[in-house]
């Protein structure tokens, strides 16, 4: 089992919008951590800020970030599909934990 939990955090698997093409790329040129990957490696933004905090180890913030969020009012909240998703048929013999056929 350790074997299977032994790897990285800052592995380049974890790279925001890197295709499976090219980290298969990378882990074959032996390149398996962020911290590893040569500094001019063309990264889309997301991806570019995980480097820059993996290399250094502090939390990036981009400048304009402040002003992008004033526009937000309190309070704010967010749901997800699961949120709002029926978890089963409707009906009384349907529920969480019980089965039922699906179309």
């Amino acid at each position: 089992m350790l074997r299977c939990w032994s790897r990285p955090d800052d592995r380049v698997t974890r790279l925001h919008g890197l295709r499976r093409a090219r980290v298969e790329d990378l882990l074959e040129a032996g390149i398996e951590t962020i911290g590893q990957l040569p500094e001019d490696l063309d990264l889309q933004p997301a991806a570019a800020r995980q480097a820059r905090s993996a290399r250094t180890g502090e939390l990036v913030v981009e400048e304009g970030l402040a002003r992008a969020l004033a526009v937000v009012q309190a309070p704010v909240a967010f749901l997800d599909f699961e949120t709002v998703a029926r978890p089963s048929r409707p009906g009384p013999a349907a529920g969480p934990t019980r089965r039922c056929r699906c179309r």
